[in-house]
């Protein structure tokens, strides 16, 4: 049969009561099914083969399902656990054509079909990858921890840029900024802005202060 479809896995969203996952997508054996069970916190734990689920439905175009069996069945999946099922089918050819010997069809296809479930495979994975644009000139190595460190870079140079002005505003005031010091905190405080007198309150993170305006912004 053909594969018609670019579907290579399925994810479920876990509800403390299901251990029964349905698939749609064509594997040859029950080797070939990965199920990946992620944590509220993120962890993943990949789950093994008979120990934990069995497989139905291997050889079948339209798919079976993935059942949760011992510890795993004791306790499925709950709210806010996921459960991913996904073929991943060995980077193998196990086809071996003899001159003179039969030819069949049924052969020549699940030889094709599992040529085209390795490149979905792979076409999965570089479709969760970083990538840059087509018409990109960039080249070379790209380090994700560079990326981050000049994010990091970024968003400080941002910082300082906005406390900049901050402090180009506040000395541009007809008046002096009150000083401040923690005993103030919950205070109401009146600041002059544009010669106008408002009420502002002092707030308090960690050791720093700064003043907020009626509408909770930022000020000093």
């Amino acid at each position: 049969m053909t594969i018609a479809t670019q579907i290579n896995k399925a994810l479920y969203a876990g509800d403390g009561v299901q251990t029964v996952f349905p698939y749609t997508f064509k594997i040859f054996s029950a080797s070939d099914m990965v199920v990946i069970r992620r944590a509220v916190d993120g962890t993943e734990t990949n789950l093994t083969l008979t120990t934990h689920f069995t497989v139905s439905g291997a050889g079948s175009g339209a798919g079976g399902n993935v059942t949760l069996v011992g510890t795993q069945a004791a306790s499925p999946p709950a709210v806010g656990e996921k459960l991913l099922v996904k073929r991943v089918v060995p980077l193998t050819q196990n086809t071996d054509w003899v001159d003179n010997d039969p030819f069949p069809a049924a052969v020549i296809e699940n030889a094709v079909d599992r040529a085209v479930c390795i490149a979905q495979q792979q076409q999965e994975v570089l479709d969760r990858c970083l990538k840059v644009g087509e018409t990109s000139s960039l080249s070379g190595t790209i380090d994700p921890d560079q990326i981050a460190a000049n994010a990091a870079a970024t968003q400080t140079n941002a910082n300082a840029a906005a406390a900049s002005a901050a402090q180009a505003a506040a000395s541009a005031l007809s008046v002096d900024l009150p000083v401040i010091t923690s005993a103030d905190a919950g205070k109401s405080l009146t600041v002059s802005d544009t010669g106008e007198w408002q009420a502002s309150t002092v707030s308090s993170s960690g050791s720093d202060l700064y003043l907020v305006d009626n509408y909770n912004a930022l000020m000093y």
